[in-house]
């Protein structure tokens, strides 16, 4: 005769396991999604292994380094909230230091992307952040 086996109850499968987190406005709310090559998937693996960190994250750091490079963005912490507390850009106290982080962002662009920042573009009005999204939001209206 076979024992009877001990049943685990059923769970309600309607019932969800585990708690949904609230929605919070400074928690990370938008999706960027790209189609890249395989082998580009595979290295951007490899490097966030490395890291210790999900590929997300990793892909994330990199860009917030990138955009905190260009002196002409507003101060973002490390997940690119903006930082309302500090001064705009185009309001910049110290003209040498905005000039030194224009030089390297100028650099920067030529190092890695084999682009010539254009000195245009320090004048050009679009190109600072504030100015920029004030005008698409006054668009938008």
């Amino acid at each position: 005769m076979k024992d009877s086996k001990a049943t685990k109850p059923k769970r309600d499968r309607k019932k969800p396991t585990r708690a949904k987190a609230p929605v919070v406005d400074e928690i990370r709310e938008g999706r960027l999604m790209m189609r890249v090559h395989a082998d580009l998937v595979h290295m951007l693996d490899i490097r966030a292994k490395e890291r210790g960190e999900s590929r997300s994250r990793y892909i994330e750091k990199l860009l917030v380094a990138f955009l905190r490079a260009d002196p002409r963005n507003p101060k973002i912490d490390a997940v690119g909230r903006i930082d309302a507390e500090a001064p705009a850009p185009l309001k910049a106290p110290d003209p040498l230091r905005f000039g030194e982080r224009w030089a390297r962002w100028v650099d920067i662009n030529d190092k890695l992307l084999g682009f010539r920042v254009p000195d245009e573009w320090l004048d050009d009005e679009w190109g600072y952040f504030e100015w920029a999204k004030r005008a698409v939001d006054n668009d938008e209206k």
